[in-house]
């Protein structure tokens, strides 16, 4: 039974790294995502700094908005899928280390339990050793 267990709870240990990587993985992502808003807004100032300055740019300005628009909605709906992505993977890394902590309580009791039972029979075979000399000190006592 404790093979097992160990074997569970090595499985579930192995399980939660391959998570560890793949939410680092998400939250690199996510890192990218967050930067390329942050570019694309720094982007969206220069445009308008050079379509103030110059009435060519000013026109050509409307077109790059409406693009620039939709870039933003397109990152930040990437971000939303990111964190609800990333959300998701922390549910369940919470619950397969759940069930890790669930096989590990059993095998530290089933342990306990065993070192119980082997300490109870050494006790019986004490008791016993001590039984048998006792009566072999009586029957010494009893020959005259």
């Amino acid at each position: 039974m404790l093979k097992q267990l160990a074997t569970l709870i090595k499985l579930h240990k192995q399980t939660l790294d391959q998570m560890r990587r793949e939410l680092a993985a998400l939250q690199d992502g996510l890192t990218k995502v967050e930067s390329a808003i942050i570019q694309h807004e720094v982007d969206i100032k220069e445009e308008q700094k050079l379509a103030a300055s110059s009435l060519e740019a000013s026109y050509m300005y409307g077109q790059y908005a409406k693009a620039a628009i939709k870039k933003r909605k397109k990152l930040q709906d990437s971000k939303k899928e990111m964190e609800g992505l990333i959300a998701i993977m922390r549910d369940k890394m919470a619950q397969e280390f759940a069930e890790q902590k669930k096989y590990e309580i059993l095998k530290r009791k089933k342990e306990e339990e065993e070192l119980k039972e082997r300490e109870r029979k050494q006790t019986i075979a004490l008791d016993e050793m001590a039984a048998v000399k006792h009566q072999r000190k009586m029957q010494v006592q009893d020959k005259p």
